[in-house]
């Protein structure tokens, strides 16, 4: 359950950063930036997942004790 909050959180942040940027089409560089920070905190949460670790993610962690699952 840790690992899906926040691959959940990752997902609610990618979709926004989506909507943000098929609106506002000038920060469309910003938002390729913050997409790719989102694909490497992915990676690091799927790394701890494999790894068997519950350890938050940096920036985005405390957002998914939020989630009641």
């Amino acid at each position: 359950k840790y690992h899906i909050k926040q691959g959940l959180v990752l997902l609610v942040i990618e979709v926004a950063l989506y909507l943000i940027g098929s609106m506002m089409y000038v920060l469309w560089s910003v938002i390729n930036i913050a997409q790719i920070l989102v694909v490497i905190l992915a990676v690091i949460g799927i790394v701890n997942a494999v790894k068997g670790r519950e350890k938050s993610l940096p920036l985005v962690g405390k957002f998914a004790e939020h989630f009641k699952i």
